[in-house]
């Protein structure tokens, strides 16, 4: 079942994909969590929104765990945080 990023503000007065728009230009990792027989399998991908905002790519190994828990149940969970990046200091 495919499902749609929602539009409509849930919060404030900043729209759901404009959140988004921020969130891509300034992080670039996310926790991606898949489901594996009887648990809970979560791990670090990097990612990009595409242009209209209505889907997300990321690239994976087929050998990897998480390419075999999307093939058998495409429920997947995603954790995108708003962490500043530190700048360096000299």
């Amino acid at each position: 079942m495919r499902r749609n990023i929602p539009i409509e503000r849930s919060k404030g007065t900043v729209s759901v994909p404009e959140r988004l728009r921020v969130l891509d230009a300034t992080q670039r990792h996310a926790v991606l969590a898949t489901c594996p027989e009887g648990g809970l399998h979560t791990s670090l991908i990097a990612f990009a929104l595409t242009p209209d905002v209505k889907g997300l790519l990321f690239a994976t190994p087929k050998r990897t765990l998480k390419y075999r828990n999307i093939l058998k149940h495409n429920a997947v969970s995603l954790l995108i945080a708003h962490v500043p990046i530190p700048r360096a200091t000299t």
